[in-house]
């Protein structure tokens, strides 16, 4: 099962997903604090993922392990299930004062510091270039020299950007930091919207 799966589970009224402290995390899928974080955020990507979808009502069932430990002994079948965690969560679900109870009990949500968080902009020049035959034009796409794309990139990170710390990369999903990395040609505007979502975006996840 992927990690981002875990404790997403669904009957014919509801979808839920569970609410997991780092140290109960670790306890059930071992791993560090790190992993904890990249599966928080997998798991915030794939609850956008299925708003897309049409599901708009997502329970979340924050984990308690006393109740879970007695809902696995209720049954020794339950133990071997594929995500029990998800099941217990989907029973919890069901008693509506079950679920207030734990949601009393835990109550604060887990969440990745938003200075942690990947996130990839693509911005975009736009100006006309005169080419006097086709030869000129084929000459745009050879790479810009490597000190003009050095000094674009310093000037671009000072401005506004005075505090930012060097980029710093910590895991898949997760960075510190500020980067500015220029492309290496112009290129025509049809491609703009294939370059961010086929070669960049993918380039950094």
């Amino acid at each position: 099962m992927e990690l981002e799966k875990m404790g997403f589970a669904r009957d014919k009224e509801r979808m839920v997903y569970v609410l997991f402290s780092p140290e109960d995390f670790l306890s059930l899928r071992g791993g560090s604090i790190d992993d904890y974080k990249d599966f928080l955020l997998a798991r915030e990507e794939r609850i956008a993922r299925l708003e897309k979808r049409g599901w708009h009502d997502l329970e979340p069932v924050p984990f308690d392990r006393e109740d879970y430990a007695a809902w696995l002994q209720s049954d020794p079948f339950l133990k071997s299930l594929v995500d029990p965690v998800g099941q217990w969560a989907l029973a919890v679900a069901r008693e509506p004062a079950r679920l207030s109870s734990l949601r009393s009990r835990h109550h604060y949500p887990p969440f990745v510091p938003p200075d942690e968080q990947l996130q990839v902009e693509v911005e975009a020049w736009v100006f006309p270039v005169e080419a006097d035959g086709y030869a000129t034009f084929q000459g745009l796409n050879r790479p810009l020299p490597g000190n003009l794309l050095k000094e674009l990139a310093e000037r671009l990170l000072t401005v506004g950007k005075k505090s930012a710390s060097p980029f710093k990369r910590l895991s898949r999903r997760r960075a510190r930091g500020v980067a500015v990395v220029p492309f290496l040609r112009p290129f025509c505007r049809p491609g703009t919207a294939v370059l961010a979502e086929e070669k960049i975006l993918p380039a950094f996840l």
